[in-house]
Parts: C-alpha cells; sequence; structure tokens
C-alpha cells in the first residue's frame, strides 16, 4: 500500500523525509531483531536504581561500566558472574547479605547490587556473557586448579609442545569426524579429570573456533553447567602475552555423575519445517576471539537465521555447535538434532534463558 498526500503537503513531507528516516531506521532494525529473539535486551539500570547506585559508589571504579574492567590486576572481572559455580563471594551474590572489600550488604540492598552484578554485559556486550572468557579472566583463575579445570583440545603434539599452565590435554574431536559423546564416556571423562559438581570448565582450541565448541556442547548436553569457553582459544592467549607451560599437572580423579539425562535427539529431528542456511563461522571472529554482540547479531540475521525453528546448516557438526555456542551468548537455546556427513539439523527454541 503506497502513502497518499495531497499537493500542498507534498513540500511538508518531502523536507521532513530524511528526519523520518533517521528515527524509524533504527527502530525498524531494533523490531526486526526482537523479532528473531536477538535484539538487546534493555539494561538493568532503569529496573534496578538501587542496584545501579550500589555499583557506582562501590564497584565501578575498579570494574568500570561493563564489569569486565582490567585496570586493576588483583580484580576480577565481574561480567557472566551468574554462570560461574555458587561457591565463595560468588554464591553470596545471590542471598540476603555478604561482604565485598569491606563492605557489608544484607536485604534489599544485597539483592539489588546482585542483580546488577548478574546483569552486566562485559566488554562485548552479550546478553549472557558467562560462556565465554577472556583470556585476562582465565589468568585470574588458572591457578585455583581445585575450582577450575582448563582443557585442551588442541592435538597431543601442540599440547606437550607448550599449553596454558595447569591445562589438561582432551584430543577427542583430533583427525576424526566428530560425534556425541555417550553418556558413559562423559561420566568416565567427568571422573578421570576431576571434575565436581561445582568445578569450572574451561575450554581451549588453537583459535576459539568449532573444535572447542564441539566439546563444550557435549559437556554441557550431559548436564554439568559450568562450561565455557576461552575466547580466541590457544592464539589469543598467546598474542596478549599470558604464559605457557609445558608441566602436565596431577589431577585427583572424582566420581562425579552429572544429573540431567541426555536428550534423544534423532527422535526429535521429524516434524516441523527445515530452513536451509549456509553460513561460515570464520567471520564470527577476529584478532581477539569473537567479535562483539552488535556486529554478531548483524552477522546472525544476514545468515538467514529467525528463531524458534529448525535448520539445515550445511556445516560440519563441529561448526554446528558453533552456532549454538553463538546463540547461548544471546540467551537463546539450541540444539543439535541430527548430524551426518556434510549438514546438521539444528533446532532453535524459543525463550530465553536467565543465567
Amino acid at each position: 500500500m503506497g502513502l497518499k498526500f495531497s499537493k500542498p503537503s507534498f513540500r511538508l513531507f518531502t523536507s521532513s523525509l530524511r528526519g523520518r528516516v533517521a528515527f524509524y531506521l533504527p527502530l525498524s532494525l531494533l523490531l526486526a531483531l526482537s523479532s528473531v529473539g536477538l535484539a538487546p535486551a534493555r539494561g538493568g539500570a532503569s529496573r534496578n536504581p538501587l542496584g545501579e547506585s550500589l555499583y557506582r559508589s562501590h564497584c565501578h571504579r575498579c570494574h568500570g561500566d561493563d564489569g569486565d574492567a582490567t585496570d586493576y590486576y588483583n580484580v576480577v572481572p565481574l561480567a557472566g558472574i551468574g554462570r560461574r559455580p555458587p561457591v565463595g563471594l560468588v554464591g553470596q551474590f545471590r542471598g540476603e547479605s555478604f561482604s565485598a572489600r569491606g563492605v557489608e550488604f544484607s536485604g534489599e540492598r544485597a539483592r539489588a547490587l546482585g542483580r546488577y552484578l548478574i546483569g552486566l554485559r562485559g566488554r562485548k556486550g552479550f546478553p549472557d556473557p558467562g560462556w565465554l572468557w577472556s583470556p585476562y579472566l582465565l589468568d585470574r583463575k588458572s591457578a585455583l586448579l581445585n575450582e577450575c579445570r582448563i582443557l585442551d583440545v588442541r592435538n597431543p603434539q601442540e599440547y606437550f609442545s607448550a599449553h596454558i599452565p595447569n591445562a589438561v590435554s582432551v584430543p577427542l574431536g583430533f583427525g576424526q569426524r566428530a560425534r556425541s559423546l555417550s553418556r558413559y564416556q562423559i561420566e568416565q571423562l567427568f571422573q578421570k579429570l576431576g571434575i565436581h559438581e561445582h568445578t569450572q570448565v574451561v575450554i581451549y582450541d588453537r583459535s576459539g573456533g568449532p573444535e572447542a565448541a564441539w566439546f563444550w556442547w557435549n559437556l554441557i548436553d550431559a548436564g554439568h553447567p559450568f562450561v565455557t569457553l576461552l575466547d580466541g582459544g590457544w592464539t589469543n592467549w598467546v598474542a596478549q602475552g599470558f604464559p605457557v607451560s609445558d608441566k602436565v599437572p596431577n589431577i585427583k580423579g572424582s566420581d562425579y555423575r552429572p544429573r540431567a539425562k541426555r536428550r534423544d535427539a534423532g527422535s526429535e529431528a521429524a516434524g516441523s519445517p527445515v530452513r536451509k542456511i549456509e553460513w561460515d563461522w570464520k567471520e564470527t571472529a577476529g584478532p581477539e576471539g569473537l567479535e562483539n554482540a552488535e556486529t554478531l547479531r548483524l552477522w546472525l540475521r544476514r545468515s538467514g537465521l529467525e528463531a524458534p525453528g529448525r535448520y539445515r546448516l550445511e556445516s560440519t557438526p563441529e561448526e554446528a555447535a558453533h552456532l549454538v555456542f553463538l546463540l547461548k551468548l544471546f540467551g537463546r537455546s539450541g540444539r543439535i538434532q541430527q548430524q551426518e556427513n556434510e549438514h546438521s539439523i539444528l533446532q532453535i527454541d524459543s525463550g530465553d534463558e536467565d543465567p
């Protein structure tokens, strides 16, 4: 349906056309992104003024606007804290009272600040940034072997040449077509690596790509919630000048078994229509790891993704897992339902996930 206007109003309309475009174009883009569940969620400040005020007064100097400031080396980044194991101070942030750097918070003040901390989006602006660790954050945690397990999924030769301190070699995807690990294999792996219920697992490959994402997806799918990827992998770690080692850590085993039952992906593959898309995962990353949230929102849109739905991905299962990981950063839930030689079926569910 076209626009209709009288001749006297034509000049007025054309003179204001540039202003109308400037106003409505960003609005239409936001609505388009909202339709696929990838629009940026509103900041928590307007809904949590007390939390923002407390953060500005007690946290902002060290942690900055987004929680990821690195000006003070002894300060651990806060963005994504809701995805970390609920132990120590992280667990207290969800409680009725806690103490941080000599300041006591209780009641509504504790709840408000806790909500604000969980809502921080980090330097790259993801709604759910806790799935992605920066090299700086891992460097602050890598020495804490009891609460953090670092898994190197590169090939063994690369690992024994040099690796991140305290990392363990798990080259399950090297030299063969990736496939889902069985429940038994997952349990054996967890127990061999000494992983417990509240162990934070951080995975890295050469460049923070599909190989690490495939292993991440298997562990998440098995029911262990505290699994993250190292942003940019080994390449980014070395480029930023963080330490390396050739020592193999001594790991004590465990009897841990994840609680969740894995879905029978194949039984869900039939039914709704499947949309075919082609994409290149390399477009999602740059020299310092993944692109920021704004760039990746537009990339997902251009790639033809609409949520929810089922998609046939012209890519390997490892690359499909990489896409599932990207969706997680935006608070979306995706599942790999079928894996064949050169394509995968991806299910994107509706609704957001709270950290």
